[in-house]
């Protein structure tokens, strides 16, 4: 999927693209936070949420599937008008 295309019955490509680019950001910051703690549970939950994270926007690029087959696939609505 094309970080420029737009569907305006869901939420746009774009808005997706930055949800995912803000998730990546914050899991980096406390992984970061993590190398300085003990706990390795919480430092293997980042790791994995990096993962999936990751494995999404691969599948979303390589895809290239419009949004509205995506919510389809995942079982979402279209959103409301107003």
């Amino acid at each position: 999927m094309s970080r420029e295309w737009h569907e305006r019955k869901y939420c746009s490509a774009e808005n997706l693209w930055m949800w995912i680019d803000e998730q990546v950001g914050r899991n980096d910051r406390r992984l970061e936070v993590a190398k300085n703690c003990n706990c390795e549970d919480y430092k293997n939950l980042l790791v994995g949420r990096s993962e999936m994270l990751e494995s999404l926007a691969n599948w979303l690029h390589e895809e290239g599937a419009p949004l509205g087959e995506i919510a389809k696939l995942w079982g979402l609505g279209e959103k409301e008008e107003g």
